[in-house]
C-alpha cells in the first residue's frame, strides 16, 4: 500500500486521559477510515479556523462522549509524525498530542468509534495506532511528577 492521500502532512490532535491506572482508547470500527479493530486515542483533525486545544476538546467529546474541560487540559512536550495505514491509503500525520486526568460524563460509542478504558498494563496486547503507547506513556510521566 502506498497510496499517500497527498505529499502534504495532515495535522492532528489527540488526547491522553487517565483515570488511576487506566486510560481511554477508542477502538476503531468499520465505519472508520482506520483500520477496523486498531486502538487509538481520541483524535482527529483541526478543522479550519479552529484552535489546537479547541479541536482537542472537540474529538474528545465527538469520539468518547466525555467533557473535558479548557483548564484541565494540557499539552504534551512531544509532537509526533507517523505514515498511519488506512483502509484506502496511507497519510503522513503530525501528531499534537494533550493529556487530562479530569474530565465528566459517561463514554459512549460514536459511529466510527468503541471507548474503552485499558489498564496502562495491558497496552503491549492490543494493536495500537503508532505512537500512542510513546504518548500515553509521556503523560503518565508528566502527571506522576
Amino acid at each position: 500500500m502506498d497510496n499517500f492521500s497527498n505529499d502534504k502532512a495532515v495535522l492532528t490532535v489527540g488526547t491522553v486521559i487517565l483515570d488511576k491506572e487506566k486510560v481511554l482508547l477508542v477502538r476503531h470500527t468499520k465505519n472508520a477510515s482506520h483500520l477496523t479493530g486498531t486502538y487509538g486515542l481520541p483524535a482527529g483533525k483541526v478543522e479550519p479556523g479552529e484552535t489546537i486545544i479547541a479541536a482537542a476538546i472537540r474529538e474528545v467529546r465527538e469520539e468518547t462522549g466525555l467533557q473535558v474541560d479548557k483548564k484541565n487540559i494540557s499539552r504534551l512536550p512531544t509532537s509526533y509524525c507517523a505514515i498511519i495505514k488506512q483502509k484506502d491509503m496511507q497519510k503522513r500525520m503530525i501528531y499534537i498530542v494533550y493529556y487530562a486526568n479530569e474530565f465528566a460524563g459517561q463514554i459512549k460509542d460514536s459511529q466510527e468509534n468503541e471507548p474503552e478504558w485499558i489498564e496502562i498494563d495491558k497496552l503491549d496486547s492490543i494493536n495500537l495506532l503508532p505512537n500512542v503507547h510513546d504518548a500515553i506513556n509521556e503523560a503518565v510521566e508528566i502527571i506522576s511528577i
